[in-house]
């Protein structure tokens, strides 16, 4: 089951200041090396990439936090995110509650929600309860990925590079 999960307590979880701005907060994701490009990506790339990323997170409880969402208003579908929310007796909008922590049992909800961000366009991050999987995206089509075992960031590049997606200024 789903809980609420707000930006205050993402901030506390990953150990910053309660007055932590919200540029701070991205700009320490954006700081993450290497930085993929997502741009160009088809529907179908699209939902592969959520597929990967889920893939990587399985079996793990996790933090969905979406920080900006409404930059391409013409292109998203808040309505597609808030029925896959509802569908599982989560009846907050995206406006209304934009973070959840998603247990390890419901990897397939999970997809979906980061399906939904990603054809979106929103900024969102997946962060593992147990801080070993850091993913994070932007409308500004990036993406990073993070973990603090050196070997598991090298796998995770090297499948995301596999996958097709380029790194910036590389």
């Amino acid at each position: 089951m789903s809980l609420p999960f707000d930006d205050s307590q993402l901030l506390s979880f990953l150990g910053l200041e309660p007055e932590t701005s919200y540029l701070d907060l991205i700009s320490r994701f954006r700081s993450i090396r290497p930085l993929f490009s997502t741009s160009n990506m088809d529907p179908l790339v699209t939902s592969c990439l959520a597929k990967v990323i889920v893939g990587r997170l399985e079996g793990k409880a996790v933090i969905l936090s979406i920080h900006e969402h409404g930059v391409w208003a013409t292109s998203e579908i808040p309505e597609l995110f808030h029925r896959v929310r509802r569908s599982q007796g989560f009846d907050k909008k995206v406006y209304e509650c934009s973070g959840e922590i998603i247990d390890e049992t419901e990897a397939d909800y999970l997809l979906c929600l980061t399906a939904c961000c990603l054809f979106s366009g929103w900024d969102f991050s997946l962060i593992s309860m147990d801080n070993s999987v850091t993913f994070y995206a932007s409308h500004d089509e990036d993406m990073i990925v993070d973990s603090p075992d050196p070997s598991l960031k090298e796998a995770l590049v090297q499948e995301l590079l596999a996958f097709g997606l380029t790194i910036r200024g590389a």
